[in-house]
């Protein structure tokens, strides 16, 4: 094969991948045209759709303004409502103010010892009934930890003993 037959070869193939190569760019470049004007197409008619809603809500034919007023009158009447209770609120936190850190000792002792009362009521109607139940056990548990973790004495402690040996009778 004679040379300017290998460049018309080389050349023609060459040629033909620029030609493939335009036209693919082309076609690229025409269909991200095509989405972008789609895109805005959409765009538009959702402005328009907005745009129709808010003329029809703003009209003053428009039943939803109705509806919108007596709403707005309701929440005008559920604030007023609430303004007592708002008071309430206010005053209790007064009260709530008063009580001082020299108040939280007295309180602690105060629901230790009605704990320990509540322990022994427990306690007394399982030994007078000969027998505990699930819910007696669990009741007397719970107030006894309660009891401990405000400081409770040794006393409590020989009644739990006690407590423990009273028969378990199923529920």
């Amino acid at each position: 094969m004679e040379w300017y037959q290998w460049l018309t070869l080389l050349g023609f193939t060459a040629l033909f991948g620029a030609i493939l190569v335009d036209i693919y760019a082309r076609v690229k470049q025409g269909s991200k045209k095509i989405v972008d004007l789609h895109k805005k197409e959409k765009e538009q008619n959702e402005r328009e759709l907005i745009a129709d809603v808010v003329k029809e809500v703003m009209s003053p034919s428009c039943s939803n303004l109705e509806l919108i007023k007596d709403k707005l009158v309701s929440i005008e009447t559920d604030v007023e409502d609430l303004k007592p209770i708002k008071d309430d609120v206010i005053d209790i936190k007064k009260e709530i103010s008063t009580i001082t850190t020299s108040d939280i000792p007295l309180l602690k002792c105060a629901n230790r010892d009605s704990l320990r009362n509540q322990l022994l009521v427990v306690f007394r109607q399982c030994e007078a009934k000969g027998y505990r139940t699930t819910e007696d056990i669990r009741n007397f548990e719970y107030m006894f930890d309660s009891y401990k973790k405000l400081g409770g004495n040794s006393f409590m402690i020989n009644i739990a003993e006690e407590f423990s040996h009273i028969e378990h009778k199923l529920d």
